[in-house]
């Protein structure tokens, strides 16, 4: 799985939960026996992408929201 499957992953468990994507990565990381694999997948690709990159953390979320969650 790439960054964009994962993103719609994640998108589209951000709108069934109707949790923000900022929610759903809290409540994914505070309970993950909750979710489904293919969630965990898609957040650790997620996680790995936002961490392996030099960019400010916060100026890299907003990046991907904006390619991947409009």
């Amino acid at each position: 799985m790439k960054l964009r499957g994962a993103m719609t992953i994640l998108k589209k468990d951000m709108e069934f939960l109707g949790l923000t994507f900022e929610e759903l990565c809290v409540f994914i990381e505070r309970n993950p026996y909750a979710q489904k694999n293919s969630t965990i997948d898609a957040y650790t690709i997620y996680k790995q992408t936002v961490d392996n990159n030099n960019f400010d953390p916060v100026e890299r979320i907003e990046i991907l929201k904006r390619d991947y969650l409009t």
